[in-house]
């Protein structure tokens, strides 16, 4: 097993700190998932933007609106 060592801002690791705990997760454990995907896809696992954490809620609110109750529960249960 390796250690790796790199420098970041305080706030930044404090910040992506708070994520990765409210997903269960300590930072080690976050950044050996980052590496294992951009392995596994061998590129950046995602889309680089400047999209607010806000502007991603609204727009999967948006593509996920159902105009009624049965259309709701059809996409609730779409992925059983």
């Amino acid at each position: 097993m390796s250690r790796l060592s790199i420098r970041i801002d305080d706030e930044l690791k404090e910040q992506a700190r708070e994520v990765y705990e409210e997903l269960g997760m300590d930072l080690s454990t976050a950044v050996i998932v980052f590496l294992k995907q951009s392995v596994r896809e061998r590129k950046i696992p995602f889309q680089p933007g400047n999209e607010s954490r806000e502007d991603i809620i609204a727009r999967y609110e948006a593509e996920n609106k159902a105009s009624s109750i049965d259309e709701m529960m059809e996409k609730l249960h779409a992925d059983d």
